[in-house]
């Protein structure tokens, strides 16, 4: 996660509010190499299912170990960490910062896990 000047809060890779997602095919390993790069605030990546509304904050993860360490407290600056996991039930997901308030304030990004899919891909939304 990093601040970008003027971009109002922290980011996932450039992107916020769900401006892109990201498409797994049924059954891949997923790997993630995650650094905390925002020097005021601690800050977390956990999958979640996608519902009607934003969580408050994280909690246990909607495929097993799609998460970072220290879900709700979050990471320092400069902490990181890697994390694998089988995308294993289709479906629709948030990847979000599991830090209370940051998910309601813009760090999160789409994922779907789609079985029809035959490779990973990234799309990004289109403002209407």
């Amino acid at each position: 996660m990093t601040s970008a000047p003027g971009a109002g809060s922290v980011n996932i890779n450039g992107y916020r509010n769900g401006a892109i997602q990201i498409v797994v095919p049924l059954n891949w390993a997923v790997t993630w190499h995650w650094q905390s790069s925002e020097s005021t605030a601690p800050h977390s990546l956990v999958l979640v299912q996608e519902r009607e509304k934003l969580p408050l904050q994280g909690d246990r993860p909607a495929l097993e170990n799609a998460l970072t360490r220290m879900v709700t407290v979050g990471l320092k600056a400069g902490q990181t960490d890697v994390t694998t996991f089988t995308a294993d039930q289709a479906g629709w997901y948030w990847l979000l910062c599991g830090v209370p308030g940051h998910a309601l304030q813009g760090e999160w990004v789409g994922l779907r896990v789609d079985p029809e899919a035959k490779t990973a891909s990234v799309k990004e939304k289109r403002e209407k």
